[in-house]
């Protein structure tokens, strides 16, 4: 049986991990059905990912869990399942679980068109949306 303590390891060091990474900032819902967390994405590669939270975050190791990630630019959240490998205060860090070959390249290309700085992109669409705003202003629809 899983423990409910959390893993508290030191995030990994730079030179030991394996994926490149991106530095994001996007938001991130994990759990089940009766209850939910919501967390901001602060690292991102094909194999984890890095996350933050105003609170603790205390979650059972070792156990496979569904997250969405709020990714900018998508439509939708991209659905994964993630396992607790570290976490320190309200600081943690999750692992991928890819099944297959066709999982592992979904993350991968994940990886390649997040925006190594995703706050500019974030300013841009809400330019665009403070822009579609107004022109939606000016033509009298509400």
């Amino acid at each position: 049986m899983a423990s409910r303590e959390p893993v508290r390891r030191p995030p990994p060091a730079a030179e030991r991990r394996g994926a490149e990474r991106r530095r994001v900032a996007f938001d991130v819902v994990w759990g089940h059905e009766r209850w939910q967390v919501r967390a901001r994405a602060t690292d991102l590669s094909s194999t984890g990912i890095r996350v933050e939270r105003p609170s603790a975050i205390a979650h059972e190791h070792e156990v496979t869990i569904p997250m969405l990630l709020h990714v900018p630019g998508r439509l939708r959240p991209m659905s994964v399942r993630a396992s607790l490998v570290w976490s320190e205060g309200s600081r943690a860090g999750f692992s991928f679980e890819a099944n297959d070959d066709q999982e592992r390249v979904k993350l991968a290309e994940l990886v390649d068109e997040v925006d190594l700085d995703s706050e500019r992109s974030l300013r841009r669409l809400a330019a665009m949306a403070r822009y579609c705003a107004l022109l939606t202003e000016g033509s009298g629809e509400t």
